[in-house]
């Protein structure tokens, strides 16, 4: 069961985080091994020419250390009791855990709690445990299904500003660490060459002042374009700054 789960899953680094990767290796030699000689030599090849590399470039790995309690609770069908992370403030919740999605290199957690179907962020856990209390899996739950409307409605629905920066090109990485994760697909994305030898990125903020609490804590690292009042906001805390420490 384990076996088929792991090559099911196939990517080795996702496989891996689930505490599948040795697994996968055992599945997969015993696919190779079952093949016509014809097909193993076929599968060779292909192996010598493709490779895939599951992270982004210049991104992170998270901490996602709860990944394999969490299949096996989901696999198993127990409930779990976890305390989850918000910007300030960790909120306990019971969970009913019924998959995990990776997104470009970030865990997700599909659970049921107080009657609800809602996503998780599985970095953001910063407690799990596996109850003994079971439940039982909606029978019309599709994960895919599930995670693509959720997905399309927090593109389509979230609120949005835009701030458009500049920041050098060796600051990008202090940029990515300081920046919310929903924001960082946009730096990914790349920006415009400026003049000075900058690079200006428009990024997209949920509220003014998430753009603000991220930005601020790099100084003068990054120069805010637009909008103004995130500006001058910023202006305004350097020249408080600067005039208490004169």
């Amino acid at each position: 069961m384990e076996e088929t789960q792991a090559l099911l899953i196939g990517a080795p680094g996702a496989a891996g985080a689930l505490g599948l990767g040795g697994l996968l290796l055992e599945a997969r030699l015993k696919v190779l091994a079952a093949l016509p000689t014809e097909l193993r030599r076929d599968a060779a090849r292909a192996e010598a020419l493709f490779h895939v590399d599951e992270p982004r470039w210049f991104s992170r790995a998270e901490e996602s250390p709860f990944l394999a309690e969490l299949a096996a609770a989901a696999s198993e069908e127990r409930r779990i009791s976890v305390e989850y992370g918000r910007r300030d403030e960790v909120i306990a919740r019971t969970l009913d855990p019924l998959g995990l999605v990776l997104k470009a290199g970030v865990w997700y957690l599909a659970a049921r709690g107080d009657g609800e179907l809602r996503i998780f962020r599985v970095s953001r856990l910063v407690a799990v445990a596996v109850t003994d209390e079971t439940f039982s899996r909606p029978a019309d739950f599709d994960l895919v299904g599930f995670w693509n409307q959720a997905r399309e409605e927090f593109e389509t629905t979230r609120p949005r500003i835009d701030v458009t920066l500049r920041v050098g090109r060796a600051d990008i990485d202090a940029l990515r660490s300081a920046i919310d994760w929903s924001v960082r697909p946009s730096l990914d994305a790349g920006g415009v060459a400026a003049g000075d030898g900058r690079i200006e990125l428009t990024l997209p903020f949920e509220r003014l002042e998430y753009a603000y609490a991220d930005l601020v804590q790099l100084g003068g690292t990054v120069e805010v374009l637009e909008p103004p009042e995130l500006r001058e906001r910023l202006q305004r805390t350097g020249r408080e700054l600067t005039g208490l420490y004169q």
